[in-house]
């Protein structure tokens, strides 16, 4: 089968991609500790180049390895090899929060809706390899 599009904006490997909920956008993360927002359906260039990300994002001190938009496409979160997950503005770019996993890699979080918290709680982590509770995020 032949690629629909080819997204090439990371030097290294790419560990997860996602879409948003209706499919008009979607995002990467890579060995190079960044995060790509990609609009899948644009034109390459006229010479033939891949279409270039519309914004990258970088925070992380090690290799990014998932990634995961919010219902509502304002925000997403990312998790990387530095055990650190952030919870990041999409349009800004900002990082909004910061979350310490314990010594394991964070990996396979998704949003749930609603979010709200009234006091700082622990945040579990769930492995879905084996689909057990893994180490509590501080």
């Amino acid at each position: 089968a032949t690629p629909a599009c080819t997204l090439a904006g990371h030097k290294g490997a790419v560990n997860a991609a996602c879409f948003n909920a209706d499919g008009s956008y979607c995002m990467s993360a890579g060995d190079d500790r960044k995060i790509c927002l990609w609009n899948p359906h644009r034109e390459p260039a006229e010479d033939g180049a891949p279409p270039a990300p519309i914004k990258e994002y970088t925070a992380h001190n090690q290799r990014v390895l998932d990634v995961c938009i919010a219902a509502d496409n304002a925000s997403f979160a990312s998790c990387g090899g530095d055990r650190t997950v952030f919870l990041w503005d999409v349009t800004s770019g900002l990082v909004t929060r910061r979350l310490l996993s314990r010594p394991c890699e964070a990996r396979g979080h998704r949003f749930e809706e609603p979010v709200e918290r009234k006091r700082e709680v622990p945040v579990g982590a769930v492995d879905r390899r084996g689909m057990s509770a893994a180490a509590g995020i501080e």
